[in-house]
């Protein structure tokens, strides 16, 4: 039988081992971390306009983004150079993006390479093209909320106390003209898959969110 002091040894000897083996702890997911994410409205979050393309589909979707929940047919897909560390992704409440009196949807996070994927529904003219115009209206992050109980009301509010401006209109055409023809798609999914090959292009840092939307 092993004595006292040789069991005493080889129990340390194995926890030895184990501290040796041990795996380290992963690196902790912005999620969890919210106390050390900004939440507050800042007016300069958004730095550029890298892309923009009108788009249209024929079969609405919902812009859950909003309290209202309204439908839509048309509006732009939009790149936006952002201030990553303002776009961490939390579990609470966070700064709404607005694009003047609109939400904006965001498709990936932004936080890992600074650039962000929005849709950004708008009203239709004649031909159900977007009648919005991106250089009239100023893109900020607003008072922290969730977006799908954000109303007109409160976007009112949040656009009329921001300091931000909006971009001069070289930069949404030139944002425009890399964007190229106007997309005329069936549904959402079609959208999701534009929005997809755009992370890829933009935004590699979130491999899994492309392949998501492309459906792979």
């Amino acid at each position: 039988m092993m004595n006292r002091t040789k069991l005493t040894g080889a129990l340390a000897g194995l926890a030895l081992a184990a501290a040796v083996i041990a795996v380290p702890p992963a690196r902790q997911d912005p999620l969890e971390n919210d106390a050390t994410i900004p939440a507050s409205a800042d007016p300069t979050a958004v730095w550029d306009v890298l892309y923009a393309r009108p788009f249209r589909v024929a079969q609405p979707f919902k812009h859950w983004w909003r309290l209202e929940r309204p439908m839509v047919t048309t509006g732009h897909l939009v790149v936006l150079s952002v201030d990553p560390q303002l776009f961490i992704p939390r579990q609470s409440a966070e700064p709404v993006l607005q694009i003047g009196l609109q939400t904006a949807e965001r498709v990936n996070s932004g936080h890992f390479d600074g650039a962000l994927v929005i849709i950004v529904p708008s009203e239709a003219d004649g031909e159900g093209w977007p009648v919005r115009d991106l250089a009239l209206e100023p893109m900020f992050l607003g008072s922290p909320a969730l977006p799908e109980e954000v109303d007109a009301l409160h976007l009112a509010s949040e656009l009329a106390a921001t300091t931000a401006t909006a971009f001069a209109r070289a930069r949404i055409d030139r944002a425009l003209a890399l964007g190229g023809a106007p997309l005329d798609l069936v549904d959402r999914e079609a959208l999701n898959r534009e929005a997809g090959r755009l992370i890829q292009r933009y935004a590699p840092g979130e491999p899994e969110r492309a392949a998501g939307l492309l459906g792979r």
